[in-house]
């Protein structure tokens, strides 16, 4: 026995050498992992928001002289709703290929609206890849936001009061098409251009298929000449967009718009004016006639709890047809053009950071001849992540 052992031991001696020569991490019976193509990310995202709407019901009046009821108006975010309504039901994905920059969104609408409230069939919301792999530049292909307004960029659950100020419903929203954004490694500076050739669902305001939208925005940030650790953030930004029909000469149309947010301890600033000008078809004696219309918006917020209790005003006027249309109709269309002034207040509160109550009271004014008894208080609440 005492040989055997002698014999045995002797033949594992070359083994323990070889061993002691190879990484401890090496299995000699595996074979090496071969390197992924792509190592994707994905995360699902959801958006769910509901509101409790009272609205204000009386008499529609036309230069002083009672016509009508409020009851008897289309619903629209123009304060004809009642009761539970359920505001968005958003789910889709999202993520990004590891190392490559590669990065995708897609994201569906349950119940789409069009920006007025009205029921549409775009129930598509985002769909489009990316690429960011440097901080400096970042490159989206398709159907994405329209890089045009402040209210326009900003997602649906970051709003602190219910709805996007009032101008929103004559500035383009979403398109299919592709932008380019490039920004100075200390983001003092963001330039974003884009180019987008619209659908029937995602036109709005663009009526047309037949056309290419070109976009440009500029940001600058002012903070960032202050200092870090100032405690106080300050952007500005200028934008612009264009459209021409390909096969209608001269028709033309124009947004512009600048626009600013600032925030100090416990207080908040927004404030943005948009212009829009549409040249329309050549009159029979060669005159042409030109659709413009103007908005704006001040929202004040204080926090009176940081991070959880927000009280915030706005105050904004829009009139979608400078041209004074003295309530001579009762068509929907005349109503979103006429000049309008609201005043909203809203409280709001963070039940955790997915989750946002807000109770709101919109007292609405219309100043060119029509005017409706359309106040509303609602309680809006969403759920995201």
């Amino acid at each position: 026995m005492r040989i055997f052992a002698l014999l045995l031991a002797a033949s594992l001696l070359p083994c323990a050498a070889l061993a002691q020569e190879l990484p401890g991490e090496i299995t000699l019976l595996t074979e090496a992992t071969p390197p992924k193509f792509v190592d994707a990310r994905v995360e699902p995202t959801a958006l769910l928001r509901t509101s409790i709407v009272a609205s204000d019901h009386g008499p529609v009046m036309l230069n002083g002289v009672a016509v009508g009821d409020t009851n008897q108006l289309d619903p629209s975010q123009f304060g004809y709703r009642q009761g539970f309504v359920l505001e968005n039901a958003q789910f889709g994905l999202h993520g990004r290929f590891d190392d490559s920059g590669m990065l995708y969104a897609v994201q569906l609408e349950m119940v789409p609206r069009d920006k007025a409230g009205n029921g549409t069939t775009d129930y598509v919301r985002d769909a489009y890849l990316g690429w960011n792999r440097y901080n400096f530049l970042e490159v989206k292909l398709g159907y994405q936001k329209v890089p045009f307004s402040q209210a326009n960029l900003k997602a649906t659950q970051e709003m602190l009061l219910p709805y996007a100020p009032t101008f929103d419903t004559f500035t383009p929203l979403r398109q299919l098409g592709a932008t380019v954004a490039g920004q100075d490694p200390g983001k003092h500076f963001k330039v974003t251009l884009g180019a987008f050739d619209s659908t029937k669902q995602a036109s709005e305001q663009m009526i047309d298929p037949k056309q290419l939208m070109l976009v440009g925005r500029a940001e600058v940030n002012l903070d960032k000449f202050v200092g870090q650790n100032s405690g106080f953030t300050w952007r500005v930004a200028a934008n612009g967009a264009y459209t021409q029909k390909y096969f209608d000469d001269g028709q033309q149309r124009l947004w512009f718009g600048v626009d600013t947010r600032a925030k100090w301890r416990f207080l908040e600033l927004e404030a943005e004016l948009v212009e829009m000008q549409f040249a329309l078809a050549k009159a029979a004696d060669g005159s042409q006639p030109v659709h413009s219309g103007q908005g704006w918006h001040v929202d004040l917020t204080g926090w009176l709890l940081p991070q959880k209790l927000s009280l915030t005003g706005r105050f904004e006027q829009m009139d979608g047809d400078t041209t004074v249309i003295d309530g001579q109709s009762l068509l929907q269309d005349t109503i979103v053009r006429q000049k309008k002034q609201w005043i909203t207040v809203g409280l709001g509160y963070n039940i955790i950071p997915q989750s946002r109550c807000v109770l709101a009271f919109m007292h609405r004014t219309e100043l060119e001849g029509l005017n409706l008894a359309n106040d509303s208080g609602q309680l809006t609440c969403h759920l995201a992540f």
